[in-house]
């Protein structure tokens, strides 16, 4: 609603509103620091889901009209978070969460939505489960294979909300994650939040990576040094 202000656009219908939302990140797009564009991207799915009245697969479509190098996934993770932001929203609840089925609404979207899709459940499980990591690991490891990466890393990500300063918990937290690849997923994930985190204050995170078990360290520092240049490519 505020944007439709801003915009010129209150009181407007969806054919004039969706168009302005999909050309709201036009002037990010032009920012030196990729990361601003990316945020503002993730910010549509978001807006998209509010204009559909919480309709996921209505937004994720709205998203693909983005045709850039992961830009409509990009909104579609914003879409995703929104519809589990709202899952226990008494007033505006979300119309795509089944609680006893957190694979649900994955198995029923189309294969493109799916890898963000389960990733988002993720959080979705934690947040249930009131933050239940080895509750979240066990739901990364019962999807389909082909998603389980994705899967770890957002556990990873989500152990940053509540741990972001202590290395220690954030270890034994991916310490979790079976060994190998999914244990480095979660890694990814911790260490790319807490670069979004404490983005210019280095101390913050690189902390962490050399906190992470020997055969992981060298692979977080590469992560690390992939994210901090991504925000200027």
């Amino acid at each position: 609603e505020a944007y439709q202000d801003h915009a010129g656009l209150a009181g407007a219908g969806d054919a004039e509103i969706v168009p302005a939302i999909i050309g709201a990140c036009d002037s990010a797009k032009q920012s030196p620091e990729k990361a601003v564009y990316n945020h503002c991207l993730h910010g549509i799915g978001h807006a998209l889901m509010l204009v559909t009245d919480l309709e996921l697969p209505a937004s994720l479509k709205l998203c693909d009209v983005l045709r850039g190098q992961d830009e409509p996934e990009r909104c579609y993770s914003g879409a995703f978070m929104e519809n589990v932001f709202n899952a226990g929203n008494p007033d505006h609840p979300a119309r795509f969460v089944k609680p006893e089925d957190p694979s649900y609404p994955c198995t029923i979207l189309d294969l493109r939505y799916q890898e963000i899709c389960y990733s988002s459940q993720a959080t979705f499980v934690l947040g249930r489960s009131g933050q239940n990591f080895s509750e979240a690991m066990k739901f990364c490891g019962a999807i389909p294979s082909s998603f389980a990466e994705s899967c770890f890393a957002s556990v990873g990500a989500g152990a940053v909300l509540d741990f972001s300063d202590n290395f220690p918990k954030l270890k034994k937290i991916c310490d979790m994650a079976p060994p190998g690849k999914m244990r480095s997923q979660c890694i990814r994930g911790t260490v790319t939040v807490l670069a979004y985190r404490w983005a210019g204050e280095a101390q913050n995170y690189v902390g962490y990576c050399r906190e992470v078990a020997n055969d992981y360290r060298r692979a977080c520092f590469v992560e690390l040094g992939a994210v901090i240049g991504s925000w200027f490519d």
